[in-house]
């Protein structure tokens, strides 16, 4: 009977997430965060460096999954009156923080003699932020409920709404500007408006007018594993529908997570679905580092390049964020902490 490959790549799983915890240990014993830890393991055994795991599309779809379950979990703290807090001002700050970072960054990479395409798509990479490493620092810190932590927030939040027309404007891009393929945008950008309505409507009714009933009847009351397995049911079935209609799966199951605030037993989902979230987390950053090449990254060009772009990019991002929080009413000390959570570079880039 042949062996079931699964299993091979169940033992690279366990290697990446076991180097990727004692990386992280290591760190945290000397005051660095342990995310570090968990990249910098994933550089170690990625293809560029040891070679000793594969390639890193094999976990993609686990890594994801524990962006969606983070989401989750911070959607189960946004009850309606914290939901207000971030307000219409929130948004906004996040619309002017990613528009004026595209452009910002577009005309720094033309200054530097980039072409026209490239420089947008420059611009757009930057202008993202890490939804997980932000959320992740802010949980740890106990900084979620603070003031930076719910403009932080406000801002992600909206960089994920932006993700489906920044990816179709990167798709126009590298198709070229004839009418054909405007046409073809035009259909991207009419089917994700409507992918959009769908899934806010769907889990709108399925969230205010089903979950309520299921999860305050009694027979999950009795019994807590009918409530976490139905909760996770919940979580992957809103990421899988969100990103089935083209949209940010976490952004799904972020919504799925606000909808069941609503229900008397989101605190003890939350907390069964935590030992969950923090292996599903560690891979995922663990994967994110096997990306990077290192043989090519010491190259001096390209060397030169990539601190370029980080140093100019990584003050641009500042400065905007800061600009958006604060003319959109954050307090100064506020609108900087933000702007310095927001700096990253995002792991959307990729893409």
């Amino acid at each position: 009977m042949p062996e079931f490959s699964g299993w091979n790549v169940l033992g690279e799983v366990l290697l990446l997430v076991g180097s990727a915890v004692a990386m992280g240990v290591v760190l945290e014993a000397v005051g660095i965060s342990a995310i570090i830890g968990y990249l910098l393991a994933g550089v170690l055994l990625g293809p560029s460096v040891l070679d000793v795991v594969g390639d890193s599309s094999n976990f993609t779809l686990i890594a994801e999954l524990g962006v969606a379950l983070l989401l989750f979990s911070i959607g189960l703290e946004m009850t309606p009156t914290r939901l207000r807090g971030f307000g219409f001002r929130g948004a906004i700050a996040g619309v002017l923080q990613v528009s004026l970072t595209i452009f910002a960054a577009a005309g720094v990479a033309l200054l530097f003699g980039l072409d026209g395409r490239v420089a947008l798509t420059l611009g757009c990479m930057v202008a993202l932020s890490s939804p997980a490493v932000v959320a992740r620092l802010l949980t740890d810190r106990g900084e979620l409920e603070s003031n930076r932590g719910r403009s932080t927030l406000a801002v992600l939040l909206t960089q994920d709404g932006s993700l489906v027309p920044v990816l179709i404007l990167i798709g126009l891009l590298g198709g070229g500007g004839d009418d054909g393929n405007a046409t073809g945008v035009g259909g991207q950008i009419a089917n994700a408006a409507v992918g959009l309505l769908v899934m806010i409507a769907t889990i709108s009714v399925v969230g205010i007018f089903i979950l309520p009933r299921v999860f305050d009847s009694m027979i999950l009351r009795r019994n807590r594993d009918f409530a976490i397995v139905t909760a996770i049911i919940t979580c992957l079935s809103a990421a899988w529908g969100s990103h089935s209609l083209g949209l940010s799966p976490a952004l799904g199951a972020f919504v799925a997570g606000v909808l069941l605030a609503r229900v008397s037993i989101s605190r003890q989902i939350r907390a069964d679905t935590g030992a969950l979230r923090a292996v599903f987390l560690t891979l995922f950053f663990a994967s994110v580092g096997m990306l990077a090449n290192v043989r090519e990254l010491i190259q001096p060009e390209i060397l030169k390049s990539m601190i370029a772009i980080l140093g100019v990019g990584l003050l641009l991002k500042v400065a905007i964020a800061w600009f958006a929080i604060r003319v959109t009413g954050g307090h100064r000390r506020v609108a900087l902490a933000s702007a310095l959570c927001l700096a990253q570079f995002g792991e959307f880039s990729f893409v």
